[in-house]
């Protein structure tokens, strides 16, 4: 089930810049509609995760990155969904694997 509230998918996307997992979140306000809009606003269940979000250039291709992690990750898991999904629907996943204090790096699929 989707949250409520607002959320502009052509807004996020105007204002993503390069993948960086060491950088500050990009736009803020943008990627909390997001991970609300989606349910993927896990900081209340992980305190002290940090999510970073952006884009890689790949095969011409420009690819949507999302890594959330712990404060304090046992290990990393890497998601790749198939093909038409994208990341904001796999809430359970994440949550799954977060709980399990792992750091998780995912991407959409071009498509």
């Amino acid at each position: 089930m989707r949250a409520q509230g607002p959320f502009d998918p052509s807004a996020l996307t105007d204002r993503l810049g390069t993948f960086s997992a060491g950088a500050a979140p990009i736009a803020p306000a943008i990627t909390e509609d997001y991970r609300r809009y989606y349910n993927l606003d896990f900081e209340a269940a992980s305190p002290g995760l940090t999510h970073h979000m952006g884009w890689l250039d790949v095969a011409g291709e420009r690819i949507a990155v999302q890594v959330f992690a712990p404060r304090a990750p046992v290990g990393s898991a890497v998601f790749c969904h198939g093909y038409f999904d994208h990341v904001g629907l796999f809430e359970f996943v994440l949550r799954y694997l977060l709980s399990r204090q792992l750091t998780v790096l995912a991407f959409d699929q071009p498509g």
